[in-house]
């Protein structure tokens, strides 16, 4: 598939951002089910199954809205999440980021999300990530991170 092709892979929608002859990426756009929990995996196939794409980022509103949302893991490629990703996720309360290459959180990324959400990331990278999640990207003083 080529850059800008989509791809529908288990239950979300992927958009490829680097062809897979380029050692591929994909950015997840949405998922496919209503379903309570979701896995960013850290890779995912093309249709056919001959290409295999690392997912690096989470495009701009992909969960936003998302009411029955209530548990999301971030998977270890991820490095981008995009703005407003999971705002009004009334109901999401836990947030598990299992990489360490995560540079950037867009503006409102968490806003409105449960007040009392817990963060879960490696602790190498709590320090750093901590400075990534500001009031900027919606971040609450009652959200916790373990």
């Amino acid at each position: 598939p080529a850059k800008g092709a989509t791809i529908k892979y288990k239950n979300a929608t992927y958009k490829v951002t680097k062809s897979a002859a380029k050692g591929g990426t994909v950015t997840l756009v949405k998922r496919n089910n209503k379903k309570t929990a979701f896995t960013v995996p850290a890779t995912v196939k093309s249709a056919n199954g001959k290409y295999t794409f690392k997912v690096t980022a989470i495009a701009n509103k992909a969960f936003k809205g998302d009411k029955k949302l209530k548990k999301v893991v971030i998977g270890k490629n991820v490095t981008q999440i995009g703005k407003e990703a999971f705002s009004k996720d009334s109901s999401l309360q836990k947030i598990t980021i299992q990489t360490t290459k995560l540079k950037k959180v867009g503006k409102n990324a968490i806003k409105g999300i449960a007040k009392k959400a817990v963060l879960t990331c490696p602790k190498k990278s709590k320090k750093a990530y901590q400075k990534i999640f500001t009031k900027k990207t919606g971040f609450q003083t009652k959200m916790k991170w373990k």
